[in-house]
């Protein structure tokens, strides 16, 4: 079995919440730890969720942005363990934590690579908390491990296209992962097929626009989706996860007004609220169409009133009630 390097075994001490809830009724009752690095793993029979953080801010400090997105996934577990359970036989893991401590991003992302592809290959659902969005082209990756030559779609909300080149033609940033996804796909020999929803114009250059025009990338701003979306942002989000059999969605916690999400590298003014993106989160993870998740740029330390944290829990809460397993 591949060793991942960079991997720590989960803390189940983050686990925790009120000693009077009732049995079975929250979060941190339900976890189970799973260690990665463990050569006895076999495959988890039954509808399942992992729970795995990316502890970098690498990328972020590569792209000139505010650090303490290293300590979001042990943030989000904290926020996420108090909260209840209504679902039935759906069992949660935490997985550990893939880290980059050294500076060595690249190295990082491919172990990031390894553990998806390991969680996927257990029979497991990821869940993955960030860290910076340079997760994003270590988690695809790791997808196309797990579905070796099949087209995997990939949805980002984000104010950002996140189609930077690389830093002087060799250095990964939170800002290149859907470029790099797009040259992995070509080396690949499969479909480069990339959405991003909740772009602010303000927040990307016009040669940012036609990188992802002449990549076919779909883009839909923030503008077309509030305060009403229009009817072509109506049409195509619909229409999200209807290409491909495999679907990855991304959340890039800046595509949020900054009044929701202050802790974060990048903070808007302008951006989305909760109440537009859950319920297509919740219409997009019922589809059936959806196979991994992430929640990148939860930065603790920018946070006001633990309010980004608890926007980081909430997603992850609808992804657990609402997601469409196999099996189901």
């Amino acid at each position: 079995m591949t060793v991942i390097e960079r991997y720590s075994q989960p803390d189940m001490t983050l686990w925790q919440g009120r000693p009077d809830a009732p049995v079975g009724s929250a979060m941190f009752q339900l976890v189970r730890p799973l260690d990665l690095a463990s050569s006895t793993m076999t495959k988890i029979t039954g509808n399942a969720f992992a729970v795995l953080g990316f502890a970098c801010d690498e990328g972020i400090r590569r792209n000139l942005g505010r650090t303490g997105a290293a300590v979001g996934p042990a943030a989000a577990r904290r926020i996420f363990s108090r909260l209840p359970v209504h679902r039935e036989q759906v069992s949660l893991y935490d997985a550990g934590d893939v880290s980059c401590q050294d500076g060595n991003l690249e190295a990082a992302q491919h172990s990031l690579a390894t553990a998806i592809a390991r969680l996927h290959g257990l029979g497991l659902t990821p869940i993955l908390i960030g860290g910076g969005h340079e997760l994003a082209y270590g988690h695809f990756h790791g997808l196309t491990e797990a579905y070796p030559k099949k087209p995997i779609a990939a949805v980002n909300i984000d104010a950002h296209l996140d189609m930077r080149p690389l830093i002087d033609q060799k250095l990964a940033s939170s800002g290149t992962p859907f470029l790099q996804v797009a040259e992995l796909c070509k080396k690949l020999g499969v479909t480069f097929d990339y959405t991003c929803i909740g772009v602010q114009p303000s927040g990307n250059s016009k040669q940012l626009f036609e990188t992802a025009r002449i990549h076919h990338a779909t883009v839909v701003t923030a503008q077309h989706l509030e305060p009403v979306p229009d009817s072509a942002a109506v049409q195509l989000l619909n229409k999200v996860g209807s290409k491909q059999e495999i679907n990855y969605l991304t959340i890039c916690l800046d595509a949020f007004a900054a009044a929701h999400a202050p802790g974060v590298s990048a903070p808007q003014a302008a951006g989305l609220s909760p109440a537009t993106v859950l319920p297509w989160l919740r219409l997009w993870s019922g589809s059936g169409k959806f196979r991994s998740y992430d929640i990148a740029e939860l930065s603790p330390p920018l946070d006001q009133d633990h309010r980004t944290e608890k926007l980081a829990a909430q997603i992850m809460f609808e992804i657990f009630h609402h997601h469409k397993f196999d099996r189901d």
